[in-house]
């Protein structure tokens, strides 16, 4: 008891999964008097079961004692979540690698203990010795007592993390309503203020209208940047509507803002990542910016084609074009090509003077 209770307090301090698992296996050796212990868990890529922390076994024994799934006395035990108690083993059944490595640290006898949290596996404890016939019953319940305390610590830390997102997203969600309430409403009043004074100029004073003008245009640009700013940060309407019907909805906006036809078509349309969801609709309004600042374009043709692991988008506009080795890294075009890279991406402009501009983006929807 004493033991458990000095178990609990190392612990209750652990932060991680691997440290809990670490904790494990040195409380097991170091007070418990087992002669070995490990803990196995799949590897990264979820394709082997591998050992995550151990203590006191060689690392040429560890090397050999990786498993493909279902395979020995661990895969059983990570598949099934009952335990495996060997009193008196028998090295002639194991695979030949793992039969010279567990001779050669002299093991005997071992049980393996599943670590569940939430009704799921997520490990397989170890503890071996090397003297046959040394599991009795309260060895098995003293060291299933540990293990039941660590799976409630790593709950309890996935629980606080879960916590952590949810407070911010709610912080997130508070943000994105303030910049929409205080800083975008005085945005639009501002640009309300300069239409007013416009009005009473009536054309005279041309260099004041010059001025007014670049200052209605500095607002409209913030006020876009707002907009982008709060759909990034509250990404809700993504959610709950999905990238194409939300970038239908913008493209109608911006037409008759704009003055400008856009064609806008989809092939195979169906749900993905929201992160891809997000930066594919953050694309294709800056470029859609670019359209109205610069291109002089009467139209604009956007394909959104959703292929079996990746998804393209492509921009075209019927513009005045640009030399594309000399303005590709435009602060648009680099905000763009910023932004795909970040979710392994790839950005083709293809434009030249006199013949519009088309941007292609491809995006990987799968990890």
């Amino acid at each position: 008891m004493e033991a458990l209770y000095q178990a609990d307090e190392k612990i209750l301090r652990n932060v991680s999964l691997n440290q809990v698992f670490q904790t494990l296996v040195d409380v097991a050796v170091d007070m418990l008097h087992a002669d070995r212990s490990v803990v196995f868990a799949w590897d990264e890529h979820q394709t082997k079961v591998i050992p995550r922390v151990s203590h006191g076994f060689a690392p040429e024994t560890l090397k050999v004692m990786e498993f493909a799934k279902g395979e020995g006395i661990v895969g059983q035990v990570l598949a099934t979540g009952k335990p495996a108690i060997i009193t008196n083993l028998a090295p002639d059944d194991l695979r030949p690698d793992i039969r010279a490595a567990i001779v050669a640290e002299g093991i005997k006898s071992f049980v393996h203990l599943p670590i569940v949290v939430d009704h799921k596996v997520v490990g397989v404890f170890n503890v071996g010795f090397i003297g046959p016939d040394f599991i009795a019953e309260d060895t098995v319940r003293l060291f299933s007592a540990l293990v039941n305390r660590a799976s409630i610590s790593i709950a309890n830390m996935e629980l606080f993390e879960q916590t952590k997102d949810l407070a911010v997203m709610e912080e997130r969600n508070r943000l994105a309503r303030d910049l929409h309430d205080s800083a975008k409403q005085k945005a639009f009043a501002a640009l309300a203020q300069l239409g007013t004074v416009r009005g009473i100029l009536n054309g005279n004073g041309n260099s004041v209208t010059l001025h007014l003008s670049e200052a209605e245009n500095l607002v409209t640009d913030v006020i876009q940047e707002l907009t982008f700013l709060v759909q990034e940060i509250y990404p809700i309407a993504l959610q709950e509507k999905g990238l194409a019907t939300i970038l239908r909805e913008y493209i109608f906006e911006w037409e008759n803002r704009n003055d400008i036809t856009v064609k806008f078509s989809t092939r195979s349309e169906r749900r993905i990542p929201l992160d891809v969801e997000q930066a594919i609709y953050r694309v294709s309004q800056e470029a859609l910016a670019n359209v109205a600042r610069h291109s002089h374009a009467r139209r604009v043709d956007i394909s959104l084609v959703y292929n079996g692991d990746s998804v393209q988008l492509s921009l075209a506009d019927d513009g005045c074009g640009f030399d594309a080795s000399v303005k590709s890294q435009g602060m648009g075009l680099r905000s763009i090509r910023e932004r795909v890279s970040s979710i392994h991406g790839t950005v083709q402009v293809q434009s030249a003077p006199g013949h519009g501009t088309r941007i292609l983006v491809q995006v990987p929807t799968k990890g």
